[in-house]
């Protein structure tokens, strides 16, 4: 994938380009230093552009920040040495040898200053030699001071030879930047003769401005500001610097959220140039090139292996033939009637995501699960072609279905089979709504970690090894088949994918396109008008539109939501032992107990025996009348009495005027002129005291209640109810966001897990909780529902 004559080809231009200007080699930079420092440096010393740099990963900004800062601080140096204005002001202080003096006046060729010491030394040093002199910020003393400016001087002779230093700024620039990290980064860069915290005329500005009592590491004028975000920089340095050379930023939330603002004043000509360094690009900025830097070249220049794919090939004939037969089949329909059944190859996502170790595992329910979908399918978009012609279907649909049948028998267990083979594996990669129980059947094999990917995406920056690392399908994730090729090609690890003939084809036209976007980023013409080094392009096949009809929608594939688009809504009975019947979705979780364990578990994964409890996620304000009966210091109860108050209010209001001639419409009205934004349905619920809906869900609606009834006593309490309101509110949210999963999740680790919702309840409200919603249940039965059982 690396062509490294075109990457040492950049690194030789690089450096020689540098090197008509700088002493570059005394900067110890390494290669990938040397390029970036490069890129920036250009530039930053060429008008007519902007500059974006893209890495693949967060982390790798670090590799940013002393190029950054060389290339902006050798750049300064060099305007500000060419164009030198520093003056001697009297009543400024001076410093040389770690002496410093008092500019007290002028004399015909020169200046007179004074010491702090005792003897109140006076000299007098002429226009020439005052230059030896440094303007310093800090305090006059009577002591020789220890911070003096040998790193300052050494590092402006390291980049130019010449032992003359100017102490005032004319050009100056801002960096955006993250100072923990920078600082660090700072600290570990070693030069010769050289501490580049105390060589840099910076200053940091906090978001409350500046701060008098940091003290600077170098006390001159400053020729860079350091800062937190782009807001501080305009509210505290912008209009402070009269000629303000660039900004930097670095890191993407440094500009990300401020691209508006930044972009304005880019137009504007508020800021002249501006460099922006991230994993995010940026769009529609004026006169920007971009410079995106690939994961295999990041992973080159810091002498890390690309990760490995490996493609393991399984093709049971019975299987893959059985679906030959059945899409030969619709062909022959599409043939005969001219229809486009081929969206049932479609189906193929769920079915190749399908796989079992063996005919005993529990996911092994997901055959049903398959022809219900399938039956459904067929069903569905068979039906619809016939009666556009008015012809009967069933013919079509029995045998149809029958091959869809077949298919679900003939699924193998050559991809376990295949994976059992591997030397070594390290991770088994499965789809989420399956992890759970794919950890649980797999717990035999001890040296197997079990993640589901979006697990992998969280945890792969920790791993300290390369890792082998297996997927048995590329279907059924969140992510689409493109995404997760895209993402671990970024790791360093090895792949292997156990498919089937068509999901491999998908794959290597994937691999390819990934390689082939990255070529075309090498040979960019941003690239090329940047560093003027070619790429010679060679593209492999990545045309994808044949195997991609296959599995989706053109227009899909790129969409976040990859397996079948129907499984939310697929709805199963469950009947246990008591007779009990609940309605639940497939996707929703409920937990397990099996082997004096307790897991969770899909409903979709349920089999008959399994002892479980529904969570039942009872209504939010159910769980907030149990939480308020146990609520000791009385918060909750407050809220529920004072969304009361208002309710009661508004019906005495209503009680009062109640006639022939005034009814609910006429009360409508009224709140409507008020400002109101509600209708008669609403204003029912509002006038039932015991309803479910504790306060209105806008403030303008509580606001118009009050000016239409004007009660006092609504009036007295009215900033007590908004407040209640709010903290309705909040706890609501809270009630409301995966609370099933925190009961389950506490409940397995023996009450030591408690979730944040959890948190906001003692312990026993949240046992009121489970012993009310989730009572332990065996299950008589388990069926999936058609449409026409439940509505």
């Amino acid at each position: 994938m690396i062509n490294t004559v075109y990457l040492s080809n950049l690194l030789n231009h690089s450096k020689s380009e540098l090197e008509k200007n700088y002493n570059i080699n005394d900067f110890e930079f390494d290669d990938f230093e040397f390029i970036n420092f490069f890129l920036i440096n250009k530039a930053l010393n060429e008008d007519n552009y902007n500059l974006a740099i893209n890495f693949p990963q967060r982390d790798d900004k670090r590799d940013f920040y002393i190029p950054v800062l060389l290339s902006v601080t050798s750049t300064l140096f060099f305007q500000n040495y060419v164009d030198d204005k520093t003056d001697y002001v009297i009543g400024e202080i001076v410093q040389k040898d770690g002496l410093r003096f008092r500019i007290i006046g002028k004399t015909d060729d020169g200046f007179k200053i004074i010491s702090e010491d005792v003897a109140k030394t006076v000299k007098y040093p002429t226009n020439k030699s005052i230059k030896k002199y440094i303007v310093t910020t800090a305090a006059l003393t009577a002591r020789q001071v220890k911070t003096k400016f040998n790193h300052y001087r050494n590092l402006f002779k390291l980049i130019f030879g010449d032992d003359y230093v100017p102490s005032k700024f004319t050009y100056k620039a801002a960096i955006i930047v993250e100072r923990k990290d920078f600082l660090e980064s700072l600290k570990n860069k070693k030069l010769s003769e050289v501490d580049l915290k105390k060589a840099i005329p910076f200053k940091w500005v906090t978001k409350k401005g500046f701060d008098k009592n940091e003290s600077d590491s170098i006390p001159i004028e400053p020729m860079i500001y350091l800062l937190p975000d782009y807001e501080t920089f305009k509210e505290f340095v912008f209009d402070k610097i009269e000629n303000l050379e660039s900004v930097v930023f670095i890191g993407k939330n440094k500009y990300e959220p401020f691209l508006t603002q930044i972009k304005r004043d880019l137009r504007k000509g508020n800021i002249p140039k501006a460099i922006f360094i991230g994993s995010n690009g940026i769009d529609n900025i004026e006169n920007l090139k971009t410079w995106k830097w690939t994961q295999s070249e990041t992973n080159y220049f810091n002498e890390i292996e690309d990760s490995s794919f490996n493609l393991i090939n399984t093709a049971p004939s019975d299987f893959i033939n059985s679906i030959q037969v059945f899409e030969q089949k619709i062909q022959e329909i599409d043939t005969e009637y001219c229809f486009n059944l081929k969206t049932l190859f479609r189906l193929k996502k769920i079915l190749y995501s399908t796989v079992l170790p063996n005919k005993n595992f529990r996911l092994v329910s997901q055959l049903e699960y398959l022809r219900h979908i399938y039956s459904k399918e067929i069903y569905s978009i068979v039906s619809e072609s016939f009666f556009e012609i008015n012809e009967d279907p069933k013919p079509h649909i029995d045998i149809l279905t029958e091959l869809a049948n077949s298919i679900i028998a003939n699924i193998p267990l050559d991809k376990w089979d295949s994976f059992l083979k591997l030397e070594r594996a390290d991770i088994l990669i499965v789809p989420e709504r399956f992890k759970d129980t794919w950890l649980y059947e797999l717990k035999s094999l001890v040296k197997i970690k079990v993640l589901s990917f979006k697990e992998f995406k969280n945890l792969h920056n920790r791993f300290t090894t390369r890792k082998n690392i297996a997927f048995l399908t590329i279907f059924g994730f969140a992510d689409s088949p493109n995404e997760i090729l895209r993402f671990i090609e970024q790791t360093s690890n090895d792949f292997y994918f156990i498919l089937y003939p068509e999901e491999i084809k998908l794959v290597e036209k994937l691999l390819n396109k990934c390689k082939n976007e990255s070529i075309e980023q090498f040979g960019s013409k941003h690239r090329y008008s940047l560093s003027h080094v070619e790429y010679p392009i060679i593209k492999e096949d990545e045309d994808i539109s044949d195997i991609i009809s296959k599995f989706y929608e053109q227009d899909s594939f790129e969409n976040r939501t990859y397996h079948y688009e129907h499984t939310e809504n697929i709805e199963y009975k469950l009947t246990f032992k008591n007779d009990e019947i609940v309605v639940l979705e497939g996707s929703k979780a409920v937990l397990l107990l099996t082997d004096n364990q307790k897991r969770k578990e899909k409903v979709s994964n349920i089999v008959s025996g399994d002892k479980v409890r529904v969570y039942e996620n009872t209504s939010k304000e159910r769980l907030f009348e149990i939480a308020s009966e146990n609520d000791e210091q009385g918060k909750l109860v407050e809220i529920i009495e004072n969304s009361k108050t208002w309710k009661q209010c508004l019906i005495n209001y209503y009680n009062n005027k109640k006639s022939y001639t005034y009814n609910e419409e006429q009360l409508l009205k009224e709140l409507l002129d008020n400002g109101a934004k509600i209708q008669i349905v609403t204003l029912k619920k509002w006038l039932n005291i015991s309803d479910k809906d504790f306060f209105p869900s806008q403030i303008i609606n509580l606001i118009a209640i009050k000016r239409t009834i004007d009660c006092d006593i609504l009036n007295s309490k009215f900033d007590e109810i908004k407040r209640c309101k709010k903290a309705y509110r909040s706890i609501m949210i809270a009630l409301g966001r995966d609370l099933s999963d925190e009961i389950m999740d506490y409940i397995i680790s023996n009450k030591k897990v408690v979730g944040k919702i959890l948190q906001r309840f003692n312990s026993e409200q949240i046992d009121k909780f489970i012993n009310e919603s989730a009572p332990l249940q065996t299950v008589k039965n388990i069926q999936i529902l058609e449409n026409c059982e439940h509505e």
